[in-house]
């Protein structure tokens, strides 16, 4: 990537507020001719779309630029620079680092007694955060002093090792249940939701925690969360439902009983467990949702730390992938037209942030509800939104994708695409190794249809169809379509 492209695309995503900031900043502390990082700055901002060659000539013609090269890296530099010290105070590990830089500083300047005070603060918001890892730096430091000035005791150095082996100790079982739910957490982005019974049980065999009792009482939250993550991505992944919701009750009040510490990561994590509540169905009563779909919607205002544009994002895509699953499992088709504006709305605004899982299973869902609606016409516009990504991530929604896409230009009387369409489905279960049974015998009926000449025979067929689709749902390894697609409906309404 060109420093041009890289310059443009670090002042094209400052807020305005940063913007403000950085111009206040670089005027405050630059006079005469250093003003020009400004303007090079506006130079930047002005260019809607990038162009190197564009942003290249601007700078040629410019009278404030002299040396071109050397002036953007500088600017660069003063950005990030403006950056550090604007967020300063956005977050609790922000603020920890500074104490602990500025007790660094002190102490180097042999200001020890300043430096032990901040070092001191440090040490608090850490053990009150969960921030174990910050306790070595900060112990290493306050013995290092006292070593220089001799006035170290045994007791003192004994208490300050036992707290660095304990804070290690945290770290590795915090550490070890992330690694786990971080597992899990990519087989289902992967694969999506898992039917197999041996793998279940190899996931077990691997992880035995995630079926053993609860414990009765918790004493390290931040291990503990990961620890009920662990499980609940699990549950999520085996599609355990009651087990499931048992778990996320238990992490939503941990959490919520401890809301001044969730922030950093753990602000991602306490919107992913109430997204997960709601995505296994695991509430019970309306009011359970709704609680539920008001913290998504609304996340800052149930949390003590600030929720940045990236945390809002991600909320924005738990709200509607759960608000276009719970319409789909309610077979309420028609509210798509209600919801539809709003996010493409927010789509516009969050577009930068989206994950490539979520752009798949989103226009699924709209897809899959524009079908249930029968707005043939526009299922197949929004599946094809996505139907020739190159995707890592979620190819059992691509699975079901094509499969949509089958029907759709069955329904459609697209006989033209047909072929096409079955020729992708098999190069891509081939690809994939997969195998389905739904969609065989949906291209071998769409085969027999080619051949009927008569209402009646196009008839029998779509009845020895449905038959098929009927028998099909009970096989645990195909049903998960039909969770979201009513085949059952679609093919009934065609058999008359």
């Amino acid at each position: 990537m060109s420093k041009n492209k890289v310059l443009y695309e670090l002042i094209h995503s400052l807020t305005g507020a940063e913007k403000r900031f950085f111009k206040i900043q670089a005027k405050r502390h630059t006079t005469g001719v250093k003003n020009n990082y400004v303007r090079l700055f506006d130079l930047f901002e002005k260019q809607h779309q990038f162009d190197e060659n564009h942003i290249e000539n601007m700078a040629q013609k410019a009278s404030f630029v002299k040396y071109f090269a050397a002036e953007k890296n500088y600017l660069y530099q003063l950005i990030l620079d403006s950056l550090d010290v604007f967020h300063k105070e956005s977050s609790i590990d922000r603020q920890i680092s500074k104490f602990i830089n500025m007790g660094r500083i002190l102490m180097e300047k042999k200001l020890d007694e300043q430096g032990e005070k901040i070092l001191e603060k440090a040490r608090k918001l850490s053990l009150q955060h969960n921030r174990h890892e910050n306790l070595i730096p900060i112990n290493q430091l306050l013995i290092r002093k006292s070593f220089d000035k001799e006035t170290l005791s045994p007791n003192y150095l004994e208490n300050k090792h036992q707290e660095e082996v304990w804070a290690v100790q945290q770290l590795q079982r915090k550490l070890f249940y992330r690694q786990v739910f971080d597992k899990l957490h990519l087989t289902r982005r992967v694969h999506g939701d898992i039917s197999h019974e041996d793998y279940i049980d190899y996931l077990i065999r691997d992880f035995p925690h995630v079926v053993e009792p609860i414990p009765t009482s918790f004493s390290h939250w931040d291990s503990d969360v990961y620890y009920l993550l662990s499980r609940l991505e699990f549950y999520r992944l085996a599609r355990k439902r009651n087990e499931g919701r048992t778990v996320a009750l238990l992490l939503i009040q941990l959490m919520e009983e401890n809301r001044s510490k969730i922030t950093g990561e753990y602000i991602d994590r306490y919107s992913y467990c109430l997204y997960v509540f709601l995505i296994i169905h695991a509430y019970e009563t309306n009011e359970e949702r709704d609680t539920a779909m008001k913290k998504l919607r609304h996340l800052d205002q149930y949390i003590d730390a600030a929720v940045t544009k990236r945390e809002h994002a991600r909320t924005f895509e738990f709200y509607h992938t759960t608000l276009t699953d719970i319409y789909l499992k309610s077979k309420e088709y028609s509210k798509i037209h209600e919801i539809l504006p709003d996010f493409e709305r927010a789509e516009t605004i969050y577009e930068e942030h989206i994950t490539p899982s979520f752009n798949i299973a989103m226009h699924y869902n709209i897809a899959a509800l524009f079908f249930g609606n029968e707005e043939y016409k526009q299922s197949l516009k929004w599946g094809n939104k996505v139907a020739n990504a190159a995707l890592v991530f979620r190819k059992d929604i691509y699975h079901f994708l094509r499969t949509l896409n089958l029907i759709i230009h069955l329904e459609l009387e697209n006989f033209d695409n047909l072929n096409s369409v079955i020729s992708s489905i098999r190069y891509f279960n081939k690809k994939e190794n997969i195998r389905s049974e739904l969609q065989a015998t949906l291209i071998a009926h769409v085969k027999l249809l080619y051949k009927c000449k008569t209402s009646p025979e196009k008839q029998a067929v779509f009845k020895q169809l449905k038959s098929e689709i009927i028998r099909i749902k009970e096989i645990p390894t195909e049903n998960s379509i039909y969770e979201d697609l009513d085949l059952v409906g679609w093919i009934t309404r065609k058999c008359g």
